[in-house]
């Protein structure tokens, strides 16, 4: 075997691994794009917060809300709690969120779910409601042994509400972690869903792809040096060291 015919052998070899590789790169890079939102508050960053407002007797109670790692998706959910003592009576409390801040001027006709966690604190009944011209609500279980759970409200065209949220109700104390909620959706009356407010964050997927990245980085420089290597071997033992 001659020298240019080793030579055109491993240049054959290089370029083809360089061909196959780069198509592999690209689909990594496709890899990197985040999925769309799939909910209109996800509760992944504090960006939430400022969208929630108070009621009832917050200070009383020691209402208290907060982003946690507890969650039924994506990277995060809104734990509500209390802390209080008290036997003066049925308390009243909770959050909501108005529909301004997601374009809207009134709920009427639209339809909002949100999943709930709900683990037995000591209240005695939590609800997802809408207020406004009517109270309208939906019971949320607390058990001993919560799971994730969706709970639906629709509102009647004919009603112009103007704020959604979660109700507790107490007559007693309670210490600790009433609900979390998570993937809150508020769907016009159209049934298109309103955009996300913009607390949307995937850790995972863009840890995953920078780690694919890499590794393909590495896989690729090997391969090269493997045919570099293997083409200087014949080299040597077929060319050099044979006519020495």
């Amino acid at each position: 075997m001659n020298m240019k015919k080793i030579i055109s052998i491993a240049a054959a070899a290089v370029i083809g691994l360089t061909m196959t590789a780069f198509p592999a790169f690209a689909e990594a890079e496709e890899e990197t794009e985040a999925p769309a939102a799939s909910s209109t508050v996800c509760f992944d960053t504090e960006e939430a917060l400022s969208y929630i407002k108070t009621f009832g007797s917050a200070g009383e109670t020691g209402l208290a809300y907060k982003i946690s790692a507890e969650k039924a998706s994506a990277n995060g959910s809104l734990a509500i709690s209390e802390d209080y003592l008290s036997d003066s009576g049925e308390m009243n409390t909770g959050i909501y969120f108005d529909c301004t801040d997601f374009g809207l001027e009134s709920l009427a006709g639209c339809t909002i779910s949100l999943k709930v966690y709900a683990p037995a604190s000591g209240a005695d009944e939590l609800s997802f409601y809408s207020d406004g011209d009517v109270f309208l609500s939906e019971s949320v279980a607390m058990t001993a042994n919560p799971v994730w759970e969706t709970v639906t409200l629709t509102i009647p065209e004919t009603i112009n509400n103007q704020m959604f949220g979660m109700l507790i109700t107490s007559s007693g104390g309670v210490k600790g972690e009433v609900c979390s909620i998570d993937e809150l959706c508020l769907y016009k009356p159209d049934g298109s869903m309103t955009e996300n407010i913009g607390d949307f964050q995937v850790i995972e997927a863009s840890t995953a792809s920078g780690v694919n990245r890499v590794l393909m980085i590495i896989v690729f420089v090997l391969l090269i040096i493997a045919v570099v290597g293997c083409c200087a071997y014949f080299l040597l033992k077929f060319v050099v060291w044979r006519y020495r």
